[in-house]
């Protein structure tokens, strides 16, 4: 007796022969059957792992841009929260040079990705699609040719037709085989289910989200654009809440100079070096700000508590003979800046130099009258309607932004609000005209700031 082995790769099919193992036509043709059906269990086989395989790197695909989706709708709509809206050649359009992301590199890469994704969602479905119907037909077809084999195995008779081949340890092999075909048909069934499930549960409704990324952009840069009616002035910058570390440059420099000045009770006297006027850097009244922010005391001290002086201003700077420091065009651009966030008025100790952060860009561009006169030895300004309505205007957006820079430190921002009004008010004069004019209250502002930030 001669037993013969042979892999072909799905498994090892194991005969015997009686005799010298000399096969018939009719016994070498029934062999070369059996080896097919082994041939087509093994494409079956390789077709399954090879879907399985596809399945993963569609689970990882998804799940690595499901990611970038959630950071990159994150980025968008915090851009679109702190981007300002501003009037460009008789239109509006978003700036976005000044908003509270990473990078706007970033953001664009996020864009770029998201666009690609119902091109890189089809690149991995559809060959799964096409796999998973392959593999449908084929194990009907295989299933067809096994009972084909297996009719033809059990009307078999050990006689004229069978010479050589061992039919007991064929009969082994075979029930054998159908095993492991049973269990790849199984492993096929769960993967499937599995397939089914993630695909009707997870990529579906991922793939409906990717495909309206469009009409959600769209929704969030209209419902900027929408705010056009609210913009207060196009020259205003919304402030930042900002988070130091401890070991900040800013908190480093300032923390122990606030700490004493909280001590004394008298708020912040700096001087200004005329170097920092000429290159227009506001950053120390911004940075004892931001550290202030963080120092609950600290920041009650120096709510209207900073007062600076400007050194060594150069003769050549147009002041007057009462060295008027608001003649200055360059002064005058350094108030223009800090005053870009309006909010700085709620810091700065006279009122009188504070409210400049808020008018001294009209100066410049000549909509605020400068009235000299040399008699009485005195500069006014020629305030208009239009000129009142955009300072209180102003004041009314820095007050919303300071109801949110004051949120969380414990420090009420009502009786610092309700004073700005009634300074502007008697600045103004406004309680002795009659009728008396209505300006904002301090209702309003938190309204507006609880509609704002949600709060």
């Amino acid at each position: 007796m001669k037993v013969a082995k042979k892999d072909v790769g799905f498994r090892t099919i194991t005969l015997k022969y009686d005799g010298i193992g000399k096969l018939n036509e009719f016994e070498k043709k029934l062999i070369n059957s059996y080896e097919d059906l082994h041939l087509e269990a093994k494409e079956l086989s390789d077709d399954i792992n090879q879907f399985s395989k596809a399945f993963a790197a569609l689970e990882e695909h998804c799940s690595d841009s499901q990611k970038m989706i959630s950071k990159t709708d994150k980025m968008l709509e915090k851009m679109y929260q702190t981007a300002t809206i501003e009037k460009k050649d008789n239109g509006l359009q978003l700036n976005v040079s000044d908003i509270y992301v990473p990078s706007m590199e970033l953001v664009a890469k996020g864009i770029e990705d998201y666009n690609k994704l119902p091109d890189a969602n089809n690149k991995h479905a559809e060959p799964l699609n096409i796999l998973q119907m392959k593999i449908i037909n084929d194990i009907e077809d295989k299933a067809a040719h096994i009972n084909m084999f297996s009719k033809t195995y059990y009307e078999l008779n050990k006689g004229d037709d069978i010479e050589e081949l061992d039919m007991d340890q064929l009969r082994l092999d075979f029930t054998d085989f159908l095993k492991c075909h049973e269990e790849l048909h199984k492993q096929w069934m769960e993967l499937h289910a599995d397939f089914t499930k993630y695909i009707v549960e997870i990529f579906n409704p991922y793939a409906l989200y990717v495909s309206s990324f469009g009409e959600r952009y769209k929704k969030l840069n209209d419902a900027a654009m929408a705010k056009a009616e609210e913009v207060i002035d196009t020259k205003v910058k919304r402030i930042k809440n900002y988070e130091l570390p401890a070991n900040s440059e800013q908190m480093t420099k300032y923390a122990a100079m606030l700490d004493e000045a909280g001590v004394r009770g008298n708020g912040i006297y700096l001087e200004m070096s005329w170097a920092a006027i000429d290159r227009n850097d506001t950053s120390a009244i911004m940075d004892i700000i931001r550290v202030a922010q963080h120092k609950t005391d600290a920041l009650r001290n120096v709510i209207y508590g900073i007062q600076f002086k400007i050194n060594d201003i150069p003769l050549s700077e147009p002041m007057g003979s009462r060295q008027n420091i608001f003649m200055s065009p360059k002064i005058l651009a350094w108030f223009a800046h800090l005053g870009e966030i309006p909010m700085i008025y709620f810091f700065i100790r006279d009122p009188g130099t504070g409210s400049h952060c808020l008018f001294a860009d009209m100066i410049l561009d000549g909509s605020l009258e400068v009235i000299q006169k040399p008699d009485e030895g005195a500069t006014y300004y020629g305030f208009q309607p239009p000129n009142i309505n955009i300072i209180f205007n102003r004041l009314f957006e820095g007050a919303v932004h300071f109801l949110e820079f004051c949120y969380g430190t414990g420090v009420d921002a009502k009786p610092h609000v309700d004073y700005a009004i009634q300074c502007f008010r008697d600045g103004f004069q406004l309680d002795t005209m009659f009728p008396r004019p209505t300006t904002f209250k301090y209702e309003d502002v938190e309204e507006e700031w609880r509609r704002i930030y949600r709060r």
